[in-house]
């Protein structure tokens, strides 16, 4: 019998297309593939940029027709692979001064792709056909940038130090600066429903920029609203009071639906918002709600990741709690946990690419250390982890040899 590993690695982003999702493992920069239809997870290949310290390199991709273009946000090119060839290229990117390129936000554009580059504080003009960069537009000299989002043929950048929101039109490749009025806070996130864009930063509030000019505060959190303390002084509750922060009360913001979502960094609910009414709720699930002992076991110290919307009804979050997908039905208000599972051939895959090292602190590469400890050893699934001990035994008998 065939032995399978139920789980999932985290990305930082899931590029759906039909039933397959692809992704670059967090961790070891590895591009993957899931079918939506069995749910298998398939190891595709080892991105030729990993080095000793493989976090993050190219932790975001974009499946354009064949071709799989792995963005980096530590790594310093952008690997495109042929799915049809199993090879992959590399994209060079002028970074003199060797920053962090951080290419977060990307969108397919006709024949093009246009990423935007937070340490070179540039947007990047990739021509898809011949995989080289076109051009490069600088959006501002000084300050840094926050989130970025495309409507239709301009993209919109947050500028994090003075709420200034720099508009990129694609066809004349020319910048118009626009500022926020009345907000004193930095921003962060940013999200556009379809004649209003909305803003959240450090604080209990969101923010609502109209077409007149005029910005609505909405502040009526839930008393129940706060921050987790994930260091390892925490006594495992949220902070309800205080209500300024030091990182952003959230990572991500995006419409689905009749809401727009508020997914938290280390904030304790997930928040909706009804782009109508203006009406604020909070989405509760049970199972995330942290103790000492699991934010302590936290391996990323955070408590989600946004890795998909799909339909514009289904939300896909990792869970570093769970380490799993969480998957939320905008429509219905109703979640689930995804399972996933990555049969054995592909599990010997990635103990390849890894060289057969793995870091005991990782969720993940525990589950691999130990289920490859049982295909190698031959212990039967069901029997593997009351027999781990002993496979460990015979491993290293089997050195000593």
């Amino acid at each position: 019998m065939e032995e399978n590993l139920e789980g999932i690695m985290w990305s930082d982003n899931w590029w759906i297309e039909c039933d397959k999702a692809w992704f670059v493992d967090g961790r070891q920069n590895i591009l993957c593939r899931i079918d939506l239809n069995t749910n298998e997870c398939e190891i595709v290949a080892g991105i030729p940029d990993s080095t000793i310290k493989n976090f993050r390199l190219n932790s975001r991709c974009i499946k354009c027709g064949k071709d799989v273009f792995c963005m980096p946000q530590y790594g310093n090119s952008i690997w495109v692979y042929d799915t049809n060839n199993k090879i992959f290229s590399g994209i060079t990117i002028s970074n003199p001064d060797m920053v962090c390129l951080l290419m977060y936000d990307f969108w397919k554009h006709g024949d093009k792709i246009f990423a935007i580059s937070v340490g070179l504080k540039k947007i990047i003009e990739i021509d898809i056909q011949s995989k080289k960069i076109e051009s490069q537009y600088t959006i501002c000299e000084k300050g840094n940038i926050a989130k970025s989002i495309m409507i239709e043929n301009e993209i919109y950048i947050l500028e994090l130090e003075n709420n200034d929101i720099y508009r990129f039109c694609l066809n004349s490749k020319t910048f118009q600066v626009y500022s926020i009025p009345n907000i004193q806070e930095r921003m962060y996130t940013l999200c556009f429903d379809d004649d209003k864009f909305w803003m959240s930063g450090y604080k209990k509030k969101i923010y609502v920029w109209t077409k007149d000019n005029v910005v609505r505060v909405i502040d009526n959190f839930p008393l129940d609203f706060g921050i987790y303390d994930f260091s390892v002084d925490t006594v495992g509750r949220a902070d309800c009071i205080i209500d300024e922060y030091k990182t952003p009360t959230f990572l991500y913001s995006v419409m689905v639906g009749d809401y727009i979502w508020y997914i938290p960094f280390l904030t304790n609910q997930i928040i909706y918002v009804d782009k109508k009414t203006y009406n604020l709720y909070t989405f509760d699930v049970k199972e995330e709600c942290e103790t000492k002992a699991s934010i302590l076991k936290n391996e990323m110290r955070q408590k989600y990741l946004l890795e998909y919307v799909k339909d514009n009804r289904y939300i896909g979050v990792f869970s570093f709690m769970n380490s799993s997908i969480l998957e939320i039905d905008a429509l219905n208000l109703v979640y689930q946990y995804k399972q996933y599972y990555v049969q054995e051939d592909h599990i010997n895959r990635y103990a390849q690419i890894c060289h057969n090292t793995f870091n005991e602190k990782i969720t993940w590469q525990r589950q691999v250390y130990q289920k490859k400890l049982c295909i190698d050893n031959n212990i039967k699934q069901g029997e593997c982890k009351c027999s781990i001990g002993q496979a460990i035994y015979n491993l290293f008998m089997k050195t000593r040899d």
